[in-house]
């Protein structure tokens, strides 16, 4: 912890988890391959502590989502208007969306089929579709050209766009990083917005 960064800045928590995180990987496959005869991750005190990590994350009241929605009506920011509709009513993050393909839309009976490859977690999962996603996909579908292997979402420009959007609906951030928003849809129908760095 008291070796500066790269960068020479300070050396956080989170980051000395992952590193720790890829090392114990190293060690177990070591360990796997009988290269040693223990991990020493295995002995004493766990080193890798998740509870240690700050909060770092951002709730969106209902009023900052409708404000954000109202921002990305803008010509200049319709185009993610889409995707942040599918990510506050999906659960998604962002990447698994982008990934999204037409073949994994079912318009019949409404669901989104999220696979295992694009997921944080390997795994393959569904999603129902609110009335506005089903409507917002809906559109995306009679202006692309039909081919199923396509992605549903064909922009990459999405951070600048976002950043400008949260200002504009003054979502106050408190210097978090929204470039990567992983939006969040709660079984007891309020919606939030999660910011994780």
């Amino acid at each position: 912890m008291n070796t500066p960064t790269h960068m020479k800045t300070a050396r956080t928590v989170g980051t000395m988890n992952r590193e720790l995180g890829i090392l114990r990987r190293i060690f177990n496959i070591a360990l796997a391959e009988t290269w040693i005869k223990r991990n020493p991750f295995s002995l004493g005190e766990p080193l890798i502590s998740p509870s240690a990590e700050g909060i770092r994350e951002k709730i969106l009241t209902l009023d900052e989502e409708q404000r954000l929605l109202i921002a990305c009506e803008e010509p200049c920011r319709a185009h993610i208007r889409p995707i942040v509709i599918a990510l506050l009513d999906t659960g998604a993050r962002r990447g698994e969306m982008l990934k999204l393909t037409w073949q994994n839309v079912d318009f019949e009976i409404r669901i989104i089929t999220i696979i295992g490859e694009t997921t944080k977690t390997y795994k393959t999962r569904q999603v129902a579709m609110t009335k506005r996603l089903y409507d917002e996909l809906l559109l995306l579908w009679e202006k692309s050209n039909k081919d199923l292997s396509g992605r549903v979402f064909l922009f990459m420009v999405f951070r600048k766009s976002f950043q400008t959007a949260c200002k504009i609906a003054g979502i106050k951030t408190g210097g978090l990083d929204v470039s990567s928003p992983h939006l969040l849809f709660h079984s007891d129908g309020e919606r939030f917005i999660v910011f994780h760095l």
